[in-house]
């Protein structure tokens, strides 16, 4: 077993020589120079987490400080001075305790989201359980035309056509959680109305899937309550009880629109990849399987 020690063999010494002791039989093995002074009164300590030694000492009314150690060339390096008219007793490494890792949180539960309609205020009444691991922190509602990203007042209404709404939820997490990388997330139970989150600053930003807001008096009225379509699964071609030139929305699972385009009879979705996708139409979304 072998220990680090810096010893000297002269009252005083400018090299001050670093070196190596067998502590099988006190053998010595000199190291390098420190390049300081060594008088007395001299103390050294290692840490095992690090594996650095660090050494402090008193040696001349000039040079009394706390060093870092090099122990491959025994250079010492000064980290700061011991303030004078002190007695060095000794220097011990005190093992700090190491902080709990975090939680993970994969899912993310939020209750009171109503969809935009015509002619209403935006929606801001949402919440999350109060034993829920993290807090909303922000709610805002937008409006996104052209690249033109506007962020409604609570007096604003939903009343402009052929425009995006979106709603933006920023949530933080408590003390001793952080966010997975790609959490699921529910709006009532439900997770199809939310489009994608991305990570800041350990806060998860949530943006619900675009409505498209269509005043009611410019179209027919719809007697179904959802937009039926077929055949589901599909492979190639996707067909929708809609009136031709809908616009027509198609979103893939994390919230990216893969197509948009008018209704003319169908929808070719042969080249989109397999899995689940949602489909807007008339303001009103429903699920579909690619095979």
């Amino acid at each position: 077993m072998v220990w680090l020690c810096l010893v000297h063999f002269k009252r005083s010494e400018l090299a001050g020589p670093f070196y190596e002791i067998d502590l099988n039989n006190a053998t010595t093995t000199l190291v390098g120079p420190t390049g300081k002074e060594v008088w007395y009164t001299q103390s050294m300590a290692f840490d095992l987490d690090t594996g650095e030694l660090y050494w402090a000492q008193f040696a001349t009314m000039s040079d009394h400080g706390l060093y870092q150690v090099n122990t491959e060339t025994g250079t010492a390096t000064l980290l700061g001075e011991i303030g004078q008219g002190t007695q060095l007793a000794g220097l011990f490494m005190v093992p700090q305790p190491t902080p709990p890792e975090p939680e993970i949180i994969d899912e993310i539960h939020v209750e009171g989201f109503t969809a935009p309609a015509w002619g209403e205020h935006p929606d801001y009444d949402i919440e999350v359980s109060p034993e829920a691991p993290y807090i909303i922190t922000d709610v805002s509602w937008h409006r996104y035309v052209s690249y033109d990203d506007h962020v409604l007042e609570p007096d604003e209404y939903f009343d402009l056509v052929d425009v995006n709404y979106y709603m933006l939820v920023i949530l933080s997490p408590k003390e001793g959680f952080v966010f997975g990388e790609n959490p699921m997330v529910y709006f009532d139970g439900d997770s199809s109305v939310f489009g994608y989150g991305i990570l800041s600053d350990n806060d998860y930003r949530v943006y619900t899937i675009d409505y498209q807001v269509t005043d009611p008096t410019s179209i027919s009225e719809q007697t179904s309550s959802s937009v039926a379509l077929w055949p589901n699964p599909v492979v190639n071609f996707l067909y929708l009880d809609v009136t031709v030139g809908t616009s027509v929305s198609v979103f893939d699972m994390t919230g990216r629109m893969v197509k948009q385009e008018r209704y003319e009879g169908k929808i070719d979705v042969s080249n989109l990849a397999p899995g689940i996708y949602a489909i807007k139409a008339g303001g009103i979304m429903e699920r579909f399987l690619k095979e």
